[in-house]
């Protein structure tokens, strides 16, 4: 039925000559969705010269009905949110500024909050100089990332085991098998998460030991891995830090999926959780995701859990292939920085 309609819509601009279309937007600055405001405005492109008196143009918080309409606006909010977003810079701002050829827009995102998501809203009614009108809003979902800046590393590629322990917005318990890529000289990181079961295949919740010989890695097809996070490391004189963009996670028991989660923390030694017992490298932080799902259903508010992850010694615990799942190899995850 779609496909026809596009069809026949298509036969009718064909007939009326060549279809042009109302303004939209032809890109962004914003790789991969985030944001750095070291790096200066944020930049938004449009397809062509814009009637500037249409232009409303907002900053607001990432905030979503369950059907993930934006909650705006605040006097019109659609089905299902249950408060506004928040407009963090309106369209009458002075940080908000358009080209001479009006084709672009910038933004001055220096004061917004980092290590959080917001949204940039073009509301509907966009026009071109023929008066061509864009009716829906066009929404440009991004990631202020944190101050964390990529610096040569002593923290090296290996294996982690550890435990996500959410208290909103309810208790849950994960456990987690995490294989760390690295590039030292850049200070990048990217992991590779999969699914850790006990052994004698009950849940994680009945399993308080954090020995190997308790656990077993349970990788989900098609890929294995159900976390891939991309992140920075910073490493200074008083502590090293761990930033990782948004990402999302799912892991099968207990039925989880976390979206757009992002995670910050800190690299060093300590005690790892449960009875393992020693000292040993650890990643340790809060973890905070947008959306939450158990067993298929949506959760109502964030996600929020502190993630606990200890580097597991040579020979301990399962060989990284072991996590992976058909077509990907070991050769696939150490070539990540690979030119």
């Amino acid at each position: 039925m779609v496909y026809r309609l596009i069809a026949v819509m298509s036969m009718l601009a064909a007939g009326c000559g060549d279809y042009d279309p109302p303004p939209e937007v032809a890109g962004t600055n914003l790789a991969r969705g985030t944001y750095d405001p070291a790096r200066g405005d944020i930049v938004v492109r449009l397809s062509e010269p814009i009637d500037e008196a249409s232009l409303q143009v907002q900053i607001v918080t990432s905030r979503y009905s369950e059907e993930l309409d934006l909650c705006v606006p605040a006097d019109a909010l659609p089905k299902g949110c249950d408060s506004a977003a928040t407009v963090v810079i309106d369209s009458d701002s002075d940080l908000i500024r358009l080209n001479d050829e009006r084709t672009e827009i910038r933004i001055d995102g220096a004061g917004l909050e980092l290590f959080t998501k917001y949204v940039v809203r073009i509301a509907g009614g966009l026009r071109d100089d023929a008066g061509r009108t864009r009716d829906p809003d066009s929404l440009i979902p991004f990631f202020a990332r944190g101050n964390v800046q990529g610096t040569p590393t002593t923290f090296e590629s290996g294996l982690f085991f550890g435990r996500l322990t959410t208290t909103v917005p309810l208790p849950i318990k994960v456990t987690l098998y995490f294989w760390i890529e690295v590039d030292s000289d850049e200070g990048l990181v990217k992991l590779f998460g999969c699914d850790a079961d006990p052994t004698n295949g009950g849940p994680d919740s009945t399993e308080d030991s954090m020995k190997q010989e308790k656990w077993k890695a349970d990788p989900l097809p098609p890929l294995g891995f159900t976390v891939l996070a991309n992140g920075l490391i910073q490493e200074g004189a008083e502590e090293t830090i761990m930033e990782l963009l948004p990402f999302d996670l799912e892991v099968t028991t207990p039925p989880v999926v976390a979206g757009d989660a992002i995670f910050r923390g800190t690299i060093g030694p300590g005690t790892p959780p449960g009875d393992v017992g020693g000292t040993r490298q650890l990643v340790a932080g809060q973890l905070d995701a947008e959306t939450v799902s158990l067993g298929g259903t949506l959760l109502d508010g964030v996600a929020q859990g502190d993630l606990v992850l200890f580097r597991l010694d040579e020979g301990e615990g399962p060989p990284l292939s072991a996590l992976l799942g058909e077509g990907v190899t070991e050769e696939d995850v150490h070539s990540t920085f690979e030119d």
